[in-house]
């Protein structure tokens, strides 16, 4: 805990700028977590929506409006989980080559 830390020129707080534990604590595992929840959720939403439409077909219903709810969900969550996937992936970017910035910026700078 105390590990809030501000930057003076924009104000703005946030867990992980001097320190990456932070980070993976605090706004990474938090992220990785709920994507993953998220999608399982997902997933099983579209597996049941899948049964309900074969046995609608089975047994002769119009599926129309079925399939075309799938769709919208569909493309709502690859507009959604995309993004999300991205930001994690910049996070562990960030995390995998921080220490060699920090290192380089403190060579050019602190002669």
């Amino acid at each position: 805990m105390g590990q809030i830390d501000g930057d003076l020129l924009s104000g703005v707080c946030f867990v992980g700028l001097n320190g990456l534990d932070p980070l993976r604590g605090f706004v990474l595992a938090p992220l990785f977590v709920y994507l993953f929840i998220g999608t399982s959720f997902l997933l099983a939403g579209f597996v049941s929506l899948f049964r309900i439409r074969t046995i609608m077909k089975h047994d002769g219903t119009k599926t129309e409006k079925l399939e075309r709810l799938m769709v919208r969900i569909g493309v709502f969550s690859v507009l959604y989980t995309v993004p999300a996937t991205i930001v994690i992936a910049c996070y562990f970017y960030e995390q995998a080559f921080r220490e060699h910035w920090e290192r380089s910026w403190v060579s050019q700078h602190c002669k």
